[in-house]
């Protein structure tokens, strides 16, 4: 390595290759924050292969996104949105999408680290967040539940995609972490093409909850920007649409042999 080199030197580079030549300025605070911690140490020779490894992750992180807000029109990403969001959700990133119902927090299912910065958005404890996995299809969702009996798979079948959450038993495939003690979880599969087209792009369902209403005007509920103002040093991403409503999904408990409704929302249940 060259005397006069440094670690500072990547984040200029990285910075000055981005398409938009930055990389929003939450983004660049925190990333420059965590470089120049990281930095520090290892051009004053305290070297660690674990600080070169979490300054890669930061990098990959923090450096992949050049906006703050990705505006939509329509409910359709192109493919190069699409390759974004992928890129983010795959790099640890948390990101505000658009669903039939609310704006919701949505990450990787994988990434147990976003999953937990998701739980401390929402102040609750991972193993008590108790969160919904987003799918593109009910095939994708089979995955991840007990096998459906032959009224369930009707049943879902009637009703997605739409605006509910049906709460199924849990299969080995998710993440002993995110399930309740009854070991069930709810899935989502809006009627919302951005969000299962970002679930079908990962090849694997997301972690979702529902951005907490911070306004007291219902339109406030759906504003992006509002959205982004509020949540600028705690996403990454921030999807804008004008598809979401004022309304919840409808909470629909399937675990027994009858659909139970837990919570009436915006959608209506079809037998």
């Amino acid at each position: 390595m060259p005397n006069n080199w440094s670690i500072q030197n990547l984040f200029v580079i990285l910075h000055s290759q981005s398409p938009s030549g930055g990389i929003g300025r939450h983004a660049t605070l925190r990333g420059w924050c965590r470089f120049r911690r990281a930095s520090s140490s290892l051009v004053s020779g305290t070297f660690s292969w674990y600080l070169l490894k979490r300054l890669c992750i930061t990098a990959k992180r923090f450096f992949i996104l050049c906006f703050e807000i990705m505006i939509t029109y329509g409910d359709f990403l192109e493919r190069k949105q699409i390759d974004t969001i992928v890129q983010a959700l795959e790099a640890g990133c948390i990101i505000i999408i658009p669903t039939d119902s609310f704006y919701c927090f949505v990450c990787d299912i994988n990434n147990h680290k976003a999953a937990q910065r998701l739980a401390s958005l929402k102040n609750k404890k991972i193993e008590k967040a108790s969160f919904s996995i987003l799918c593109s299809n009910i095939s994708q969702a089979s995955e991840y539940t007990k096998p459906l009996t032959k009224e369930q798979f009707i049943t879902l079948k009637k009703n997605t995609p739409g605006a509910f959450t049906f709460i199924f038993q849990a299969s080995n495939k998710v993440p002993k972490i995110f399930l309740t003690k009854k070991r069930t979880i709810g899935i989502r599969i809006p009627n919302c093409k951005i969000a299962t087209q970002i679930a079908e792009a990962m090849q694997r369902p997301l972690l979702i909850s529902s951005v907490n209403h911070i306004y007291q005007e219902d339109n406030d509920y759906t504003n992006g920007e509002l959205l982004e103002e509020k949540y600028s040093h705690e996403v990454e991403l921030v999807i804008e649409s004008d598809i979401p409503s004022h309304l919840p999904s409808t909470v629909v408990d399937y675990t027994g042999t009858e659909p139970q409704i837990i919570r009436q929302g915006m959608a209506t249940l079809e037998l």
